[in-house]
């Protein structure tokens, strides 16, 4: 609610109503003010020109999390199409009697280093850029929709981009599915490991918050 108060305050008729501008407008008086219901919501800028009343610029006190959290750049691993069969038959030619031993903890160490060494051999690392406000059912599939559907936007035709929308709704709606399916999975394995998974998932912080 914006308006030029001469004799009147709303806070005393609306207390739940905040008041953003503190600078004078008129004189040495501040009469044009903005009321809203949120504290704090809006800060009131450098007035705009020497008019009677002067123009009034407020902006949203609230910071964006993609701006106030820096980007992270993180490095994944990706998995051709040949890889599980490269794997598979690394595993297959491999001599497992080698890495035998009495020690229990080497022997198992011994193990998982060579899967890790055979893992590496077949997967290609890649460097993607994170936002933080990337939401967690975001997949790569969404993702190209969303570029088609910004595509299909820029043709200006009617039809495409009414499809275009329609197929990124239906695949945003499966992405949530599957990564509600993920997170319940972990809850319905007799496995601690995978139960503690799913906690993480549900409560972890945001990323740049984390301590």
């Amino acid at each position: 609610m914006a308006g030029d108060f001469n004799h009147a305050n709303l806070k005393v008729v609306l207390p739940r109503l905040y008041q953003h501008v503190k600078y004078a407008t008129r004189g040495d008086n501040t009469l044009d003010k903005v009321y809203t219901n949120i504290k704090g919501g809006y800060r009131a800028k450098a007035h705009l020109g020497q008019s009677d009343h002067v123009s009034l610029l407020l902006i949203p006190a609230y910071s964006p999390i993609r701006k106030s959290v820096s980007t992270i750049i993180k490095t994944i691993k990706t998995w051709p199409l040949d890889a599980t069969p490269q794997l598979q038959d690394c595993f297959e030619n491999t001599d497992w009697v080698f890495f035998e031993h009495e020690d229990l903890e080497q022997y198992t160490s011994a193990v998982l280093g060579y899967i890790k060494h055979c893992s590496d051999s077949v997967t290609v690392d890649k460097r993607i850029r994170v936002h933080p406000n990337k939401k967690p059912w975001m997949t790569g599939d969404v993702q190209h929709l969303v570029r088609e559907r910004d595509i299909a936007f820029r043709t200006g035709e009617r039809k495409l981009y009414s499809t275009a929308r329609t197929d990124l709704k239906r695949g945003i709606k499966r992405a949530k599915m599957d990564y509600k399916g993920k997170i319940e999975d972990c809850f319905r394995v007799n496995d601690s490991r995978r139960v503690w998974q799913g906690v993480q998932l549900q409560t972890q912080p945001p990323l740049g918050r984390r301590g």
